[in-house]
């Protein structure tokens, strides 16, 4: 994935999350990637599931359940 998705994807994240949240976001994903360099993983993936691991926060639990059953997740 190229820095402009990610980008893209940071911008959307931004709109949908409030300031402390988002700050909280952009702090694990740079934690994630650090993480990574130290450890010898995919810095990119590190860093993409830092940015996105609270993107659904603002979601009910159905809505999670319904967005699984749609794309076919395991619960």
């Amino acid at each position: 994935m190229n820095q402009s998705k990610i980008d893209k994807i940071k911008s959307k994240i931004k709109r949908r999350q409030e300031g402390p949240r988002f700050e909280h976001t952009v702090g694990v994903m740079y934690t994630a990637a650090a993480l990574a360099m130290c450890y010898g993983a995919d810095m990119e993936k590190a860093y993409l599931a830092g940015l996105l691991h609270d993107c659904a926060k603002h979601y009910s639990g159905e809505k999670k359940l319904d967005l699984c059953k749609k794309y076919g997740l395991l619960i």
